[in-house]
């Protein structure tokens, strides 16, 4: 079984891989050198003093690794270069890198095969918010800023354009199957929260007023309408590529279960999507199978049903 993209690769371990084996093999680091080193959510979460006192020690000439640690291979799987080289050749997805990032992994994976013929992942997504991208790209901008700057804003939906209304930015959504971005807001006259596509907005307008710090109230909020769905994909024609396509702006999981020859996938969502996750699996025909929960299974069968008896 082989886990994709597991926590085992993320940000901050892999930073602190590299530290410790460069310690381990004699770097000596100035505590300065540690703190340039850390992601930017650990000072923000004020974990940088408890990471050092855990994985470094003090000596007279500087700070070095406090064990003396086993550290296993950290580099990708073969099937996670496979998925890297494949978003590196998609020129719809170049805002997502760096070009420094870009230059170093076009580098290391020359030799990595994508894991599917380019041309065959655009014919199976929509053109979605591309379309518009100057005007587009100015309106997340100005969004991104108001959710990093902690400010209210202003909004003006395309349906109404003589009347904005004030509202607290709460998050930014891109879902990469239908390529189409949208913000979560709550206006200042309640406090439900609404889900708005980005290409809805005409005008967004930063305010003076300091938006409230709610993050609590909303993860609640999200927390009550959580929905997962563990499903089997095969890898009939190209279903496995569609799958993680289709689902590429949810929170899962995936392990490959190499004698059957089939992928595991766990989709976190929430109930108010599961129209769109119905839709998703009933797309991808019977190279997938719905293993849990049974209400959603149920669904599928009553969809499929439905549309057999329609043709009959």
């Amino acid at each position: 079984m082989m886990d994709l993209f597991n926590e085992y690769h993320n940000q901050l371990i892999g930073i602190l891989y590299d530290l410790l084996k460069n310690s381990q093999e004699g770097t000596i680091y100035k505590e300065m050198d540690i703190d340039k080193r850390l992601p930017i959510h650990t000072k923000l979460l004020h974990l940088e003093d408890a990471l050092k006192t855990v994985f470094f020690k003090n000596t007279p000439v500087g700070m070095a690794a406090r064990f003396s640690l086993h550290l296993p291979d950290a580099s990708p799987s073969i099937a996670e270069k496979q998925w890297l080289k494949t978003l590196l050749e998609d020129k719809n997805f170049t805002f997502l890198l760096s070009q420094e990032l870009r230059q170093k992994l076009e580098s290391s994976l020359q030799d990595i095969a994508p894991l599917l013929p380019i041309f065959a992942a655009k014919d199976i997504r929509p053109q979605g918010d591309a379309s518009d991208k100057e005007s587009l790209c100015t309106i997340l901008t100005i969004f991104q800023r108001s959710l990093v700057q902690d400010q209210r804003i202003n909004l003006t939906l395309r349906t109404f354009p003589d009347e904005p209304f004030h509202c607290i930015p709460f998050r930014l959504e891109y879902d990469a199957a239908a390529k189409r971005f949208s913000f979560w807001i709550t206006t200042t006259d309640d406090t439900a929260f609404r889900r708005i596509p980005a290409a809805e907005v005409s005008g967004i307008t930063i305010l003076s007023a300091k938006a409230p710090d709610e993050t609590a109230t909303f993860e609640n909020f999200l927390r009550k309408h959580e929905q997962e769905a563990l499903l089997k994909v095969r890898p009939k024609y190209n279903n496995v590529v569609r799958c993680f396509f289709l689902f590429a702006s949810y929170q899962k999981e995936s392990t490959y279960q190499e004698q059957a020859d089939e992928y595991r996938l766990k989709i976190h969502y929430y109930d108010f999507d599961e129209p769109d996750v119905l839709q998703n699996i009933i797309s991808l025909g019977s190279a997938v199978t719905v293993l849990s929960p049974a209400p959603l299974r149920d669904k599928v069968i009553y969809r499929l049903k439905a549309s057999w008896d329609a043709y009959q």
